[in-house]
């Protein structure tokens, strides 16, 4: 009896150190955030795409770029696409009159320099898109510019 116990205690901290080992704490935790929203019918009649990066140190340190728009190529959809320099990112998107109870639809959450990616059928004219980075910044500065990236 007291060599299972022995083994089962042993075995226990062992996946214990194990479990704690594999889990980034970074990864669970969100830091800098940005959304921007597109709003009329007028806005999703034609495929348009933009970029917009976030920069840190006086604007001189890319943190994140956050890719989003419309497009028809097989179906009407939104997409949004996130990378981050430093830490992990995740692409959102909220759909206001689908989405309920105001969940975004989100990508997985990836590392540095991978992108983040949310693609969803286009059903409704106000559509919210979101970067979350893991990492907290301050003095974020951002720039949009049309892109043809997708």
């Amino acid at each position: 009896m007291k060599g299972a116990l022995k083994f089962l205690a042993t075995s226990l901290a062992v996946a214990v150190m194990t479990a704690a080992t594999v889990t980034p704490v970074s990864a669970a935790t969100t830091g800098y955030t940005d959304e921007t929203s597109v709003r009329g019918s007028s806005n999703f009649t034609s495929e348009w795409e933009k970029t917009t990066t976030y920069k840190v140190n006086n604007g001189t340190v890319t943190v994140g770029t956050m890719i989003y728009g419309y497009d028809k190529d097989y179906i009407n959809e939104d997409y949004v696409w996130t990378k981050a320099t430093e830490c992990y990112s995740r692409a959102k998107l909220y759909r206001d009159g689908h989405d309920k109870n105001s969940i975004y639809c989100a990508g997985s959450q990836k590392g540095k320099n991978t992108y983040s990616k949310i693609e969803v059928t286009h059903q409704t004219y106000y559509v919210s898109y979101k970067i979350e980075l893991s990492s907290s910044y301050s003095g974020v500065t951002s720039t949009t510019a049309s892109s043809s990236v997708k």
